[in-house]
C-alpha cells in the first residue's frame, strides 16, 4: 500500500492529510471549493473526451419514451398533430423521433438565417418610395 502522509492540495496548494480510505487516490483537500473545482475539471475532461455524449443520451431518452408512448407534437410547429400521428403510424416512433430532431435543427437554422437578414430588410424599407411617387398600379380599381 502507498504512503498516506500529508500532501499539497492540487487546487489550493494547502497541505492536508488524505482520508484513510482514499489514501493515495485523494488529490484535493476536504474544502468544498477544492472538491467542486476538481469535479468541474473532471467533467470538462470527460466532455472533451466525449463531445457528443449529451446529444446521444438525449436522443436515446426520446427514443425510449417514443417506444413507451407516442411522442407529443412539437410546440410551434406548422404541422397539425394528426400529421405527426399519421407519420408515426407510417414509419414508426423511432424514425419519427429522429425526423423531429432533424426538423428542430433545420428550424433553428432557418430562424437564425431570417434573424440575420432582419437588419438588411430595415435598410431596404428606408428606400421605399414616398406615397406620391409610386406607379399607377395601385390607383386602378379591382380587376373586372
Amino acid at each position: 500500500m502507498g504512503k498516506t502522509g500529508k500532501r499539497p492540495c492540487r487546487i489550493c496548494k494547502r497541505w492536508f492529510t488524505p482520508h484513510p480510505r482514499a489514501g493515495d487516490r485523494q488529490r484535493v483537500c476536504e474544502r468544498e471549493e477544492c472538491r467542486l473545482e476538481q469535479h468541474r475539471n473532471a467533467c470538462a475532461k470527460w466532455r472533451a473526451r466525449n463531445p457528443t455524449r449529451d446529444v446521444e443520451m438525449r436522443l436515446a431518452r426520446k427514443l425510449e419514451a417514443a417506444r413507451v408512448r407516442p411522442p407529443p407534437a412539437p410546440a410551434g410547429q406548422p404541422l397539425p398533430q394528426q400529421w405527426w400521428d399519421a407519420a408515426r403510424d407510417a414509419v414508426g416512433a423511432k424514425t419519427l423521433v429522429v425526423v423531429r430532431e432533424c426538423v428542430k435543427v433545420l428550424d433553428r437554422r432557418a430562424r437564425d438565417a431570417v434573424a440575420g437578414t432582419m437588419g438588411e430588410s430595415s435598410r431596404l424599407s428606408a428606400r421605399v418610395l414616398p406615397e406620391g411617387a409610386r406607379d399607377a398600379f395601385e390607383l386602378r380599381g379591382p380587376a373586372p
